[in-house]
């Protein structure tokens, strides 16, 4: 079987449903449904709205493109017999009679392919593209119909690799799995296997080309699903990370204040009573003191403080090193 058996009808359109959908659509789905914040639910939503409205647009945009199939040229549904068909174009002949209204070239060949018994069962099976191609056995009926689902398949499969998507590859591959059985099971009836009040002037072949194009907005919205849950464990922990080392650098920085505040204040040799409290409660304890005992001030002989003095300026250039390097990082 060759690949001619697909015609150019039916590939033009599934590539561009997919560059469409796979190289716009989609990833701007889950840029918007990415919970990147705490609303995961608006996030969700934002995303749906973008998918269906784009969806819908393009969806517009090939209905009014699509051509008239027989049945609608005739004034006639996909269920009419015979008899009715031919009454309906000698009607529409009546209409063009005459050298100054000649009848359009293109019913001739609509009203032949739908009074002949296997061209029409084609015509409804498989569209224009089944008969271009003359689908005469099973092979080749596989072939015209599995192309649509390999290329998706492939393509679902590209699409949700990501471990954030498993859900929508599952349910996608479900999706297509479905739409196989249904077009299967109607493909090969004889007999018109549709409702007939279900878009009664289209033929079989346009009522699943319309549910299989709706199969990409099915995927973009599992896609948008799996994302707006999805938690992103690396970028969690990279934030949670900045915060406890913020936290300590921030700590850091405020108890070097503190000894740098002393520092300064012992170079000077100041000391009040409240610092002579402080250190007392440190050394003995707060409730070791008895009442009526009034704390002795402490002084430090300057004797002592000029002989230890080079300590003093070594931990405070220290002290000062290790604050700017801190508040640098912070």
């Amino acid at each position: 079987m060759a690949i001619d058996a697909v015609p150019q009808g039916v590939v033009a359109p599934l590539l561009d449903q997919i560059a469409f959908y796979a190289l716009c659509i989609w990833p701007a789905a889950a840029i918007l449904a990415k919970p990147f914040g705490k609303d995961k639910n608006a996030k969700l939503q934002r995303a749906l709205v973008v998918i269906l409205l784009a969806a819908g647009a393009k969806l517009y945009l090939a209905l009014e493109a699509r051509e008239t199939n027989y049945y609608e040229l005739f004034g006639t549904e996909r269920g009419s017999s015979a008899l009715q068909i031919r009454k309906a174009f000698k009607k529409i002949k009546l209409q063009h009679s005459g050298v100054e209204n000649p009848l359009p070239p293109y019913y001739q060949p609509a009203y032949n392919a739908l009074m002949d018994v296997n061209t029409r069962h084609l015509y409804d099976k498989f569209g224009p593209g089944g008969v271009e191609s003359g689908l005469s056995d099973e092979q080749s009926v596989l072939y015209f119909l599995g192309f649509f689902y390999a290329v998706w398949l492939m393509v679902t499969m590209l699409a949700t690799s990501s471990s954030a998507l498993y859900t929508a590859r599952n349910y996608g591959i479900v999706t297509l799995i479905g739409l196989t059985v249904l077009e299967v099971a109607t493909a090969f009836e004889q007999e018109p296997t549709m409702p007939a009040w279900l878009l009664p002037m289209w033929t079989e072949f346009e009522v699943r080309e319309l549910l299989k194009s709706l199969y990409p907005v099915v995927l973009g919205v599992l896609q948008a699903w799996c994302w707006s849950q999805h938690t992103d464990v690396m970028r969690q922990g990279a934030v949670l990370t900045h915060e406890m080392v913020t936290t300590h650098y921030r700590r850091k920085l405020s108890h070097l204040k503190e000894i740098d505040a002393k520092a300064q204040k012992l170079e000077r040799g100041e000391y009040d009573d409240d610092d002579a409290d402080a250190a007392a409660a440190e050394e003995a304890g707060a409730g070791s003191m008895e009442d009526g005992d009034e704390p002795q001030p402490q002084t430090f002989p300057l004797t002592h403080r000029r002989s230890d003095r080079w300590h003093l300026y070594a931990a405070i250039a220290a002290y000062a090193a290790a604050y700017t390097a801190m508040k640098r990082m912070a």
